[in-house]
């Protein structure tokens, strides 16, 4: 939306929400299905990746919580720690972590580890090919219902907090037919990048 200034010389841009018309295009999409998306980002925003995560976990509502994420670092692992060995005690905890590129740090991987409780389980993915593993993407399900997020956010401090990053979380009712094959693609994915013997 073009808006002119008084002086009539010069035209700006009004800034519009961010996020907020693709957002908007998507549910009108999706009307109808199982699947509602949100858009949040960080840190101009007071619900962020940190806000999302903890919220999940200390929630009581998910049976299960499976995330890829490229780089791992104490930074970040501090912030979740708690709420993640208290959900791993009673809830499936499944994480892939990435160690490409050098962005995961030892004692971030050691205080993960640390912090997966009975129901825990950590995978280290590391490609010796050109690709890095780079994906950043966390998933809440249960019987009935998951969440998806998918952004740029790793589990560093800048990646959960500080960092200028950008997410869309979709919601699925999972007795959408829709909504299970999306989750049902998702987990497929996790399914691969955490099976040693996938050739990748």
């Amino acid at each position: 939306k073009i808006k002119k200034e008084a002086s009539g010389r010069q035209a700006r841009l009004a800034p519009a929400p961010r996020g907020l018309f693709l957002v908007y295009t998507i549910n009108n999409c999706l009307k109808g299905s199982g699947m509602k998306v949100r858009f949040f980002n960080n840190p101009d925003e007071e619900y962020n990746l940190h806000d999302c995560l903890i919220g999940a976990l200390a929630s009581g509502m998910w049976d299960s919580f499976r995330c890829a994420v490229a780089f791992v670092k104490a930074s970040g692992v501090s912030y979740l720690s708690g709420p993640l060995a208290d959900f791993s005690e009673h809830s499936r905890a499944e994480i892939i972590a990435g160690i490409d590129m050098g962005g995961t740090s030892l004692e971030g991987l050691l205080l993960l580890l640390e912090s997966l409780s009975d129901h825990g389980h950590l995978w280290i993915f590391h490609n010796e090919s050109s690709s890095t593993f780079h994906p950043k993407m966390y998933v809440f399900k249960n019987e009935t219902n998951a969440v998806v997020v998918v952004g740029s956010g790793n589990w560093t401090e800048g990646g959960l907090l500080n960092n200028y990053e950008a997410f869309m979380e979709v919601e699925c009712a999972l007795s959408d037919p829709d909504a299970q094959k999306f989750i049902n693609e998702v987990d497929s994915c996790l399914d691969r990048w955490s099976d040693h013997k996938s050739d990748f």
